[in-house]
């Protein structure tokens, strides 16, 4: 009898509450019933018990299984002793039967999806782990932003009372879009008795794709906000001197953190020019140290609350971007994934989709200053 293709382990994590879920496939994300669906297991503990490696011949040293809910967490504590007891001794026919349980490749996919989103993520582009993520079961809404306006009213005259201040507001329109990508994994039974994590090979793979693409998402996004500009200076001219820039760009923000100037963001190798201009470094001074990647650093002449960010991501190299970090959201729907196992190509390929948009919701915050590498 020939064997079909097959679909399996279909779950959905909701980032709006870090519950991993049994997915229906036939609703769309934002139709999904979360409060009725059957919960596998709270990804906020997996993190915090850092337990995306559950494989490291130990036991359950890392308690993954109070992450788990009911019977998947006895299916968990099953699997573990499992998986110690096939390492000690080298039985193939139970690593096999490990990787081939129905219950046990849940949990492992489960980990899988949960592990992709923790704070300890592979670092690929500075950019997007500098705003807020916001978790959201619907794939369209709007961001509102509070202004800080109240007003607080000094000598009131007896048998006054002060006049209420009504706090404005402003709104952002958000949509979420789906994105995802694939990675087929074998001789698994072989990794689990050689002590190999069987999860880190897919997450890495799956994870630094994912972290290139949104951060880039992120870049693409902070690039439409040409509305608001300062003139920059020269930074690859050793004699130019960024004074006056600087504080033109202070003047066009506020004192408070939500409206401060506190990032500013370019190519890399701009703050290499940067650092070498007379005034920073001194004239007669030795040229410093040069670095390839940049990176988030504090520099010489910024306000002491400006992080300046090197990315590469940017699509211009003369110009760069003045802000406050709370200008951009990024909302973050459901995330799926499933198994396929297709026997003819005798692998099974492991799919994840998101769903994820990068919004600006206070552009008054985002300046383009430009020429800074003319």
């Amino acid at each position: 009898m020939e064997e079909t293709r097959k679909v399996f382990n279909q779950i959905v994590y909701n980032h709006k509450n870090g519950i991993v879920y049994h997915d229906i496939p036939s609703l769309e994300v934002d139709e999904l019933p979360f409060a009725t669906m059957d919960e596998i297991c709270d990804a906020n503990i997996l993190k915090q018990s850092k337990t995306a490696s559950i494989t490291n011949g130990s036991g359950d040293s890392y308690r993954i299984s109070d992450a788990f809910f009911g019977k998947y967490a006895d299916n968990c504590k099953n699997m573990i002793s499992e998986i110690k007891t096939a390492r000690q001794t080298r039985d193939k026919s139970l690593a096999a039967a490990i990787i081939t349980s129905k219950d046990y490749s849940l949990l492992q996919d489960t980990v899988v999806i949960a592990s992709q989103f923790t704070p300890e993520s592979i670092d690929v582009g500075p950019t997007s782990s500098l705003f807020e993520e916001i978790g959201t079961t619907t794939f369209s809404g709007k961001w509102r932003d509070f202004a800080n306006d109240l007003k607080w009213y000094r000598n009131i005259p007896e048998g006054k009372s002060p006049e209420p201040s009504k706090g404005t507001s402003s709104e952002a329109t958000f949509t979420v879009q789906k994105h995802g990508g694939a990675v087929a994994i074998t001789d698994r039974a072989r990794d689990v008795i050689n002590s190999v994590d069987i999860f880190s090979r897919l997450v890495n793979q799956l994870q630094e794709k994912r972290l290139e693409d949104e951060n880039l998402l992120v870049v693409e996004e902070l690039e439409t906000n040409t509305t608001n500009t300062e003139a920059g200076i020269d930074f690859s001219t050793a004699s130019s001197n960024p004074l006056a820039m600087i504080n033109e760009i202070i003047a066009d923000f506020g004192k408070k953190p939500e409206n401060r100037w506190d990032l500013f963001i370019s190519q890399s190798y701009v703050q290499n020019w940067y650092l070498a201009l007379d005034v920073i470094r001194g004239q007669n001074q030795p040229i410093p140290n040069q670095s390839v990647s940049g990176g988030a650093i504090k520099v010489p002449g910024f306000p002491s609350e400006v992080t300046w960010v090197g990315e590469d991501d940017l699509s211009g190299a003369n110009d760069g971007f003045a802000l406050n970090r709370t200008a951009i959201k990024k909302f973050r729907g459901p995330t799926r994934q499933y198994t396929v196992t297709d026997p003819e190509k005798e692998y099974q390929k492991y799919t994840v989709k998101t769903h994820l948009a990068a919004k600006t919701v206070k552009p008054e915050v985002i300046y383009k200053v430009t020429n800074i590498n003319a």
